[in-house]
């Protein structure tokens, strides 16, 4: 195969290729990245050393002109643990995992050859082990074992539209999860979560289950359709909208479902898009740590290659690190 990743040393007269898949419409732009010259053991001191040496990249592959607000990013390496190690980035900076992006890279590297008709694969994610389950029909991904737990529930929150009550939730990103209001516009829901995210990061709470304080990366308004049928609209970044279901939401989602009482393990459930996409969740095994529930689960959605690019990057170009308005 071609060189997927050709770079000189600094800014100046280069070409980056990647490739581009859409989950349930959520974009994911993928680097191959092993050519990186990058420290450390774990994924996650890897992806830390990528963001001192090579942040310009991210910033490059996600933002204008070459991306947009909404981009969304993933760097595969070599693993000696598991079948891939994966990071994941966007326009704000870097998270530890991501369901949509795993499904996309899953159906990206199943159609390119790369995973030698394996049925289940493996990745090494700055959130722990990550592991999918192959389909006959090669655009659909079930994530096999997607761990989340309730750490705070009916937890109040003083936001300028009043008191709002929500649970905060763990599924390889910090969650919090509120009702949503239908008649609100997509624009003030996107102006709402970001407030709402940077009240709850403004206190300093503790994951007692992971032993460290913690920031949430989302916030997801939701509305129940009807029985078993929800609705995400989920806010990241720094005021990106997530096109898919989520699946960290959609696996939050089930912890705050069987907490409070409204799910049985292995009832399977939607959760619809704002454009109308779907994942299927369930929950497949629960375990006690000291007071907590830990799930496990099953997200399935489906990915689709957009295209191959060539991203050129000259020297006389203002605009090579990108930006954002």
């Amino acid at each position: 195969m071609r060189k997927l990743f050709n770079i000189k040393k600094n800014l100046g007269d280069k070409i980056i290729n990647v490739f581009n898949t859409h989950t349930g419409g959520e974009p994911t732009r993928i680097l191959f990245g092993d050519q990186l010259s990058l420290k450390g053991k774990t994924i996650g001191e890897k992806r830390d050393s990528f963001k001192k040496k090579y942040d310009w990249i991210r910033k490059i592959l996600m933002r204008e002109p070459r991306g947009h607000k909404n981009m969304f990013g993933a760097i595969i390496l070599k693993s000696k643990k598991k079948d891939f190690a994966i990071f994941f980035m966007d326009n704000e900076g870097y998270l530890d995992m991501c369901g949509h992006a795993i499904i996309g890279i899953s159906v990206l590297l199943n159609q390119i050859g790369k995973l030698k008709d394996k049925k289940n694969i493996y990745y090494e994610t700055p959130a722990g082990k990550i592991g999918v389950r192959l389909h006959k029909n090669k655009n659909k991904i079930t994530i096999i074992n997607f761990i989340s737990y309730l750490l705070f529930a009916n937890f109040n929150i003083n936001t300028s539209k009043g008191k709002i009550k929500g649970d905060l939730c763990y599924s390889g990103n910090y969650v919090f999860i509120v009702k949503s209001n239908k008649k609100l516009l997509i624009k003030t829901l996107i102006s709402y979560g970001l407030e709402i995210k940077e009240k709850i990061n403004n206190l300093r709470l503790y994951d007692s289950i992971k032993k460290r304080y913690f920031k949430i990366s989302l916030v997801e308004f939701f509305h129940q359709e009807k029985p078993q049928v929800y609705s995400n609209f989920v806010v990241f970044g720094s005021g990106q909208l997530d096109r898919s279901p989520c699946g960290t939401g959609s696996c939050s989602k089930l912890a705050q479902l069987y907490s409070h009482n409204k799910l049985k393990v292995g009832k399977r459930i939607l959760v619809k898009s704002p454009i109308g996409s779907l994942f299927s969740a369930k929950i497949i095994e629960v375990k006690k740590i000291a007071k907590t529930d830990l799930l496990s689960s099953e997200i399935t959605g489906s990915a689709f290659i957009t295209s191959i690019q060539k991203m050129y990057l000259e020297k006389k170009d203002i605009f090579q690190k990108g930006f954002i308005i």
